[in-house]
């Protein structure tokens, strides 16, 4: 289940990681593209579990670092903004 706090703290890593305030209202269509996001994400997690498919926290710590770079932060800048 995706609750209305999932949704609205998802709009505002949107809001953030575009640079706009967290608080910036979201469209519509917008919202619903996000909601089905959501969606897309838990099945991939269910059929990621189905088939066994882990990922060791080396790799999680590496996409993090990556994408971080990619964002011209620090690993640990972009911790404390997600948090």
């Amino acid at each position: 289940a995706i609750t209305a706090s999932d949704l609205d703290e998802r709009i505002r890593l949107i809001n953030l990681s575009a640079g706009r305030p967290v608080t910036t209202p979201i469209p519509q269509d917008l919202r619903k593209q996000i909601i089905q996001g959501m969606i897309d994400e838990i099945l991939q997690l269910q059929a990621a579990r189905a088939k066994k498919i882990k990922i060791d926290d080396a790799d999680v710590e590496q996409s993090l670092a990556n994408l971080a770079k990619d964002n011209k932060m620090s690993l640990s800048d972009m911790l404390k903004m997600l948090k």
